[in-house]
């Protein structure tokens, strides 16, 4: 959602747009900052939210805001309700990932469905759906189908195209950094570690692809970059497994080193319970990765037949999957892969679907 919100930042702004945000104090305010935008430091702290409601409203009439984007189910409700208060008559909303995605009671599901369709249905003008298969999702919800507007995420494909001899340093870096062999294959995944993301499904499935497959254990480190609440939980689980020195966990990073991250890896693995799109998938297809993730319906549409797909939540099917790739011919040609990615998914396309939607509702 973060690097969402950034990508509408820079592509507004550089269409001429006043970009106003809204946020926490923090690392991903000052990227707003920098990407032209006006931020104010403030968030929600109650799902209803009333000095909030009260500040937002005034800053809305005094700065006489034309249109509002708001994120996920608190922001979503305690801004709309300022906005209609203020007048402001473009209300878009955004629930990036579907409450059907999240780790929570089939109640609860109900209840947010239902509370949050009737909000959008009454007060929204358009709700963003990243793909397709979410619209659906989105549709048996409850929302109405003449709310609902498809707008996948993009990335600045640029970004993502590194010479052999700078992915060759890159690599070298990474390596030097996380005391890593760089004689061994690296098998990689990039994102939080939050139940969600089935980083446990991928260490139990390297577990079982170097103590019982055939090939060699030495060979292959298993290299997770990022942080989170289930960070030291993943550790405990590596060394129960018998392969704690094969595992590398490096906590949160900045963001400059993720493509360096990328060029390092020989393999990508994602192996997540629940996505709204999948941004990593998208970026590691982009740099010629092979990949392996889950199986959902919402990656098959983004990645197409370039990924190999395993059975969500079946760490079994993931090792053979994985055990699968490692064996296919180094020298696949990945440009048709490449291609897909750039001509569907760049962050230009993302920003003028954006635009036509603002001026359509203006």
């Amino acid at each position: 959602m973060e690097q969402h919100v950034l990508d509408l930042v820079s592509q507004m702004t550089m269409r001429g747009y006043e970009v106003f945000v809204w946020c926490g104090d923090g690392v991903i305010s000052n990227w707003y900052k920098r990407a032209g935008a006006k931020v104010t430091v403030n968030t929600t702290s109650n799902d209803i939210d009333f000095i909030y409601i009260k500040s937002l409203k005034k800053f809305l009439e005094e700065n006489k805001i034309d249109i509002v984007h708001a994120h996920d189910l608190k922001t979503v409700t305690n801004t709309f309700i300022a906005s209609f208060l203020a007048g402001v008559k473009i209300r878009i909303s955004h629930q990036h990932t579907p409450f059907t995605g999240w780790q929570i009671t089939r109640s609860k599901v109900f209840i947010y469905n239902l509370f949050y369709s009737t909000l959008i249905n009454l007060l929204g003008s358009q709700e963003i759906a990243l793909t397709e298969t979410i619209k659906k999702i989105k549709l048996q919800s409850g929302i109405h189908a003449r709310k609902i507007t498809v707008i996948p995420n993009g990335i600045d494909v640029e970004n993502f195209f590194v010479l052999d001899n700078e992915k060759s340093l890159y690599r070298q870096e990474i390596c030097r950094k996380y005391q890593i062999d760089p004689q061994t294959k690296i098998i990689g995944n990039l994102s939080r570690t939050t139940a969600e993301k089935g980083h446990d499904l991928l260490v139990k499935a390297f577990a079982k692809l170097i103590n019982d497959k055939n090939i060699q254990r030495d060979n292959y480190t298993l290299l997770i970059c990022g942080g989170g609440k289930l960070e030291s939980s993943l550790w405990k689980l590596a060394e129960e497994l018998g392969i704690k020195d094969r595992v590398v966990i490096t906590g949160r990073f900045d963001e400059e080193m993720k493509i360096k991250f990328y060029c390092a890896f020989d393999y990508f693995v994602f192996p997540t319970l629940a996505e709204g799109f999948g941004i990593v998938l998208i970026e590691a297809l982009i740099t010629g990765l092979s990949v392996v993730c889950s199986d959902l319906e919402v990656l098959q549409e983004v990645g197409g037949k370039y990924p190999l797909y395993f059975k969500t939540g079946d760490f079994n099917d993931l090792s053979d999957k994985l055990l699968e790739l490692i064996n296919l011919p180094a020298d696949t040609d990945k440009t048709a892969q490449i291609d897909h990615i750039k001509n569907k998914y760049s962050v230009e396309k993302f920003g003028e679907y954006y635009d036509n939607l603002y001026r359509s509702l203006s």
